[in-house]
C-alpha cells in the first residue's frame, strides 16, 4: 500500500513538472511574437514618408514608441519665437507708426468744432506799462530862480519823486516844466502834458 502511494506521488510530480514546462514554453513564444510586432510598428520613417524596418538588434519598447509619437505630433518651435514675442508689444499700439506731422490738419481744423475752424484768438489787452502816464499825477511845481522842479506821485503806491527838465523816467523825458504843468516827450515826436490836479 505504501509503495502505491509513492508511485502515485512520483507520477503527480512528473505531471506537474510537465505542465510547468509547457506553460513556460508557450509564454516565451508569445513574448517573441509581441516583440516582433512592436519592432515592425516602430519602424523609422524615411525622408519620402516610407516606413523602413529596424535592425533585429534594435530595442523596441513602449517608451521608445511613445517618444516617436511625441516627435511626430509636436511641430518644431519657430526659431524666431523670442523675436516675435519682443515685437508683439509694439504692434499692440496701431497709432505708434503715425507721424505727428501728418496730424497738422487735425490741429488746424479741429474735428470737434462745427465750423472746422480754430476759434479766433482773443485780443490781449494792451499791457499798462509801469511808467504809463495814467499812473502819474502832478502834485506841484517849485521854482528857484531859473531852476524848476516838478513833484510827481505814482499811483497806486502813492510814491513821490522829483524831476527836472531833461530827466527821464521809463520812455518819457521831461521836455519842459511850466508853472501848472509839465511837458513830456517819448523821443518819437509824441508829446504829452500832465497838469496839476488842483488849481
Amino acid at each position: 500500500m505504501s509503495q502505491l502511494r509513492i508511485i502515485g506521488l512520483l507520477l503527480l510530480c512528473v505531471g506537474l513538472g510537465y505542465l510547468v514546462w509547457l506553460d513556460n514554453t508557450a509564454g516565451g513564444d508569445t513574448a517573441a511574437s509581441v516583440t516582433t510586432d512592436a519592432t515592425a510598428t516602430a519602424g523609422a520613417r524615411s525622408g519620402n514618408g516610407e516606413i523602413t524596418g529596424l535592425d533585429d538588434d534594435t530595442p523596441a519598447n513602449e517608451g521608445e514608441l511613445a517618444h516617436v509619437r511625441d516627435e511626430e505630433s509636436d511641430p518644431p518651435a519657430p526659431e524666431d519665437a523670442e523675436d516675435q514675442a519682443d515685437a508683439e508689444p509694439e504692434n499692440l499700439n496701431p497709432l505708434k507708426r503715425i507721424e505727428i506731422d501728418i496730424l497738422s490738419d487735425t490741429i488746424e481744423r479741429p474735428i470737434f468744432a462745427s465750423s472746422r475752424q480754430r476759434p479766433p484768438q482773443e485780443a490781449k489787452p494792451a499791457s499798462t506799462s509801469e511808467n504809463s502816464l495814467a499812473t502819474f499825477e502832478l502834485v506841484g511845481v517849485a521854482r528857484t530862480g531859473a531852476r524848476a522842479t516838478a513833484v510827481l506821485r505814482k499811483q497806486p503806491q502813492g510814491d513821490l519823486f522829483r524831476v527836472e527838465a531833461g530827466d527821464t523816467f521809463g520812455k518819457w523825458r521831461v521836455k519842459a516844466i511850466e508853472p501848472r504843468s509839465i511837458v513830456l516827450s517819448d523821443g518819437n515826436g509824441n508829446e504829452e502834458t500832465i497838469k496839476l490836479l488842483r488849481p
